[in-house]
This record gives structure tokens, sequence and C-alpha cells, in this order.
């Protein structure tokens, strides 16, 4: 900002000097890069430099000895400047920096920082202001697009941040996944090798010890293969690369299948699987195989944590799907085990606090099969009562979908 001073002329030659002095300064004034006007006190126009008619693209007739606010046809009819103005006539302070944004009908949106002063001429008891403008419209913008670009650089820092969490999660699964697996593999093979050395050297005697001892090495042995098998499951269904053979078949088939091969084991620990089928159920499309799975796992679960009563197996038919159920009257889940249900190499504990073998995977992967046929899968469970878990498929059932529901919780 141009400082305040007061103009005093010398005696002597006065007139000559005066002319002379604002001969210069009229030239200085022109060479000014930046937009500069020296208004009278009724805020009149008086001089205008080149780079003001340069930037605001008036003519030097239709601007000098003009009002401001009448200025390119009414362009400069801006209140608050005028107002900025007068103050500087009635306080005699000029300000500094004033930035102002306004629209010109010939020119655009423009964003100027404003300085003023009033130049006093004792002489002649006139008051001048002095207004000089910079267009700050382009510094504004890039200021605006710098902010916009660090917005979007601190939502990518989020992000980044974010995935980085979920690597880490991935991580953790991954080493959840080898101690799981390993200490599972690891029971069946130390099992089935001890057997195995115990009949080889003969220690066991009797062809009824050969026997048992066999028999815990064949267990182990189809142990160890299920385990192998929820394990490629996992991976094909994680990666997507499951194949799934959607044929037209009948639920209530499937149940009475799946309740089979259950049917010896239920008999040794004296529990008795019973059937509640909705008859004439329609047929409709899944992958056999894959649904059986789901089944088996379910009352695999049921048969480990139910020590007397029974296992109920339903199917209904409801409003555009078809509900398989199975109930036992075992001792339940922990509320607290709930949540981890679905959750990969999770082991689910009882209430009666007997903890599940096994991968942890079963239920994620029927979670998946069923929600890739566009079905639900839910659990309730009550302490002391047993435990219900529900499968839907729906009716008129064409496709499967990619799975996309995220296998680590947040």
């Amino acid at each position: 900002m141009i400082n305040r001073y007061k103009f005093k002329p010398g005696i002597k030659n006065a007139k000559i000097s005066l002319e002379l002095y604002a001969d210069y300064m009229h030239d200085i004034i022109q060479s000014l890069r930046e937009p500069l006007l020296i208004l009278d006190s009724a805020l009149r126009i008086k001089i205008a430099n080149k780079s003001f008619y340069k930037t605001f693209r008036v003519r030097q007739r239709e601007t000098e000895n003009h009002l401001i606010q009448e200025l390119g046809a009414g362009q400069w009819n801006i209140p608050e400047l005028l107002e900025l103005l007068r103050t500087v006539l009635v306080k005699k302070m000029g300000f500094e920096d004033y930035e102002i944004e306004h629209s010109f009908p010939d020119i655009g949106t423009k964003i100027m920082l404003l300085n003023a002063c009033q130049i006093y001429h004792e002489a002649e008891a006139t008051q001048t202001i002095l207004l000089s403008m910079e267009d700050v419209t382009k510094q504004r913008e890039d200021e605006k697009k710098l902010k916009q670009l660090n917005v979007v650089l601190e939502k990518r820092g989020l992000e980044l941040e974010r995935a980085n969490e979920e690597n880490k999660k991935l991580l953790k699964l991954k080493a959840d996944f080898t101690a799981a697996v390993s200490h599972e593999l690891r029971t069946p093979l130390t099992a089935i090798k001890e057997s195995i050395n115990i009949v080889y050297q003969g220690a066991s005697g009797v062809m009824e010890e050969q026997k048992m001892f066999l028999e815990m090495a064949k267990r182990n042995v189809e142990r160890l293969g299920r385990l192998v098998d929820n394990v490629l499951d996992f991976s094909k269904l994680e990666s997507g690369k499951r194949k799934f053979i959607m044929v037209q078949s009948n639920i209530n088939e499937l149940i009475h299948e799946g309740g089979a091969l259950y049917g010896v084991l239920a008999t040794r620990k004296g529990l008795k699987i019973r059937y509640e089928l909705q008859p004439e159920i329609p047929e409709i499309r899944f992958d056999y195989d894959s649904i059986l799975q789901v089944l088996t796992n379910i009352l695999s679960n049921a048969l480990k944590f139910t020590e007397q009563g029974e296992i109920v197996i339903c199917s209904k038919l409801l409003d555009g799907e078809i509900e398989v159920s199975v109930r036992d009257t075992g001792t339940g889940i922990r509320k607290k085990d709930m949540k981890m249900l679905f959750q990969p190499f999770e082991q689910v504990v009882s209430e009666g606090g007997k903890k599940a073998e096994g991968t942890g995977l079963g239920l994620t992967i029927s979670k998946q099969i069923v929600e890739q046929h566009q079905g639900k899968i839910s659990i309730d469970s009550t302490s002391g009562k047993g435990t219900l878990v529900r499968f839907t498929l729906p009716l008129g059932q064409n496709e499967v979908t990619a799975y996309e529901t995220c296998l680590i919780s947040s």
C-alpha cells in the first residue's frame, strides 16, 4: 500500500514544478503492472493506468471523468467497494489487501485484492484516493485446486491406511491358517504313524488288537482327508474357482441322504435323527454335492455338541424360497462365540466347554456356498437347550453369484 502523504509544492516556480511533477507521477502510474485508479472526492476517475484498461477491457473516453459506479455500463457499481472508498474519504484511512469477488459481464468473475490510500493536497484542499488492485483469480483457483488435491491425497492416504490394515488382517489370517492346518494335520498323522508302527513291530500281539490299531489309523486317515478337503474347498471358494453344477433336484431327497450318512454315528451316541419334511416341495436348481456338503457340515457340528436327545431336520416351503433347518438338543453355543461362527479358523466352544476338532472352516465354507446360491444361513442357540441352524435356497434359482462377502470382520 502506498503510504499517505501531504504534497507541499515549492514556492519558487511552483506552477512549473507542479506540472513537471504531475507528468513524472503520470509516467510512473502508467508503468505500473498492477491496475490502478486515481479518484477524486466524488469517486470520479481522474486517471487510470494502461494495466487497468487492459485487464478490465474498458476505453479511456469511457473511464476518465466518469464516476466509478458508471464505469463499463455499471459493471463497477459494486456496493461493497463504494462503501469502502467512502470510508477512506471520511476516516482518512486507507485499507490493505481487501479481497473482493465480482462478476463482470464482459470478462467474467474476478477475484481482486484491493489497496487504497488517501492523498491530501493542502494547497487546493482536495482529497484524492489512490486505488490499486491485483487480479488474484488464477491464484485463488490454484489454491482451490491445491486444496482439492490435498483432500484427494488425504482420502488416498486413508484408503492406503485401511488397505494396510486389511493387509495386516490377511497376514494374520495366513498365520492362523498355517497354525491351524499344521496343528490339525499333525494330530492325525501322529496317530496314524504310531498305530502303523505298533502293528508293524508286532507289539500289539493278537489280531484283535491289530485290528483296533488299524481302525484308529483308518479313522485318522479319513479325518486327514476331511481336513485337506476343507482347506481346498475354502481356497477354491475364496478365489472364485469353485465350479457349481446346477441341476434340478429334490431337497427332501438330499436331506434323507445327508441324514443317512450320520445315522450310524448318531445311533452309537444314543441319539435319534428325526425328519419333519414338508411334502410336495417343488424341485429347484442347485449344486447337489455342494448343498449336501452344507447339510453334512451342520449335522457334523450337531452331533459333536449333542450328547443326548435328538437331531431334527426340517424342510419348509416359504414365500419364494425353501428353508432347511437342523435343530439339536445339545449344550448350545456360548454367547461370546456367536459372532465368530462363520469366521475362518475359529473353533467354537459349547456352553459345556467342549471344543470342536477341525480347521474351523466348515461353517465358513457353508456360508459361502449358500450365499453363492443367493440364499441365507443363520444360527440361533440357547444355553442348555440346543442350537438351530437354518439356510434357504430361492425358488427359480438359475445361476450362482460371485462371492463378495468379506471373510474378515472388522
